[in-house]
């Protein structure tokens, strides 16, 4: 661990963003969404040294994982994707998404553009001593955000760009929104490529999912599959508890029918309903299933 005076630090913008509204809201640390703190954090920081510093914690369908202990709130890794978005970052769109026979040629050269990625890739710092997975960051690991005369930055536990760090055991940032943005920098091959972050510091995990919901799920469409196997995380949530008569009401309640069908040990069905929407998993979706049961 690098010692105070040499950690490498980070410039950091306090964001506040909270209503006297919200101090009204039933927060409950049993449910996992204790009340977090009026504001996030925002800076910029190299891709290939952010990937080092986040974990990515991914939903699964395994029946020996208790659901209200699958804390995964992300899509499984389409790798595909990430290698577009690194084409992107390299040209722009559209050249990437033409043939590589094509970008082998400079035929299509006038194609390429700028790849910037403007949008944030949102992230949880995690706090000393808090657990994922019976894991925790050790203590020479841990991030902190520190203030000095008004002003904040990021105190990371190494002393340069992290070029050969890596995490003793949990990362300490997990991220919430921007996986594939982060996997499309797999090496150093763009070293001084910076990403913006949000960054929020102690965020409970339901908060997590909710707010992967509403950046992911609300604005656009994604594998919907991933949506409805989020609701387990999201029943907390009074939009979706109380909105009897509404769509979201029809589908989460078709959610929890296609969950037991999927899990109980007596169904048919036990482990034969591809759960997550994945590509080369047998079984109609769980997607399917509940535009089914909804139609039905």
């Amino acid at each position: 661990m690098a010692s105070i005076e040499s950690r490498r630090t980070l410039p950091a913008l306090k964001v506040r963003q909270w209503l006297n509204d919200w101090d009204k809201i039933n927060y409950s640390p049993e449910t996992k969404r204790r009340k977090p703190d009026p504001h996030f954090f925002i800076f910029s920081i190299p891709a290939v040294e952010l990937r080092k510093l986040c974990g990515i914690h991914r939903r699964t369908a395994d029946l020996k994982v208790a659901r209200d202990d699958n804390l995964g709130i992300q899509r499984q890794h389409d790798e595909e994707r990430s290698e577009e978005i690194s084409r992107f970052v390299k040209f722009g769109f559209p050249w990437s998404t033409i043939s590589e026979a094509k970008r082998s040629t400079d035929e299509y050269d006038d194609l390429r553009k700028p790849g910037w990625l403007p949008t944030s890739v949102v992230i949880n710092i995690i706090p000393p001593g808090e657990k994922r997975f019976g894991s925790e960051v050790a203590p020479d690991d841990v991030v902190s955000i520190v203030e000095d005369n008004g002003a904040f930055r990021v105190e990371m536990p190494y002393s340069d760009q992290a070029s050969d760090w890596s995490a003793t055991r949990l990362p300490p940032f997990e991220v919430i929104d921007g996986q594939h943005r982060l996997f499309a920098f797999s090496d150093d091959s763009n070293p001084d490529f910076e990403l913006p972050v949000v960054a929020f510091v102690g965020l409970d995990i339901s908060w997590q999912a909710y707010l992967f919901y509403t950046i992911n799920i609300k604005p656009k469409k994604i594998n919907p599959s991933l949506a409805y196997d989020l609701y387990p995380l999201l029943r907390t949530e009074d939009w979706l508890d109380k909105a009897e008569g509404h769509a979201v009401y029809r589908e989460t309640r078709s959610q929890e029918l296609t969950e037991s069908l999927w899990s109980h040990p007596q169904s048919p069905w036990r482990d034969r309903i591809n759960m997550l929407g994945e590509r080369g998993v047998t079984g109609a979706t769980q997607s399917a299933w509940i535009n089914s049961l909804m139609a039905s």
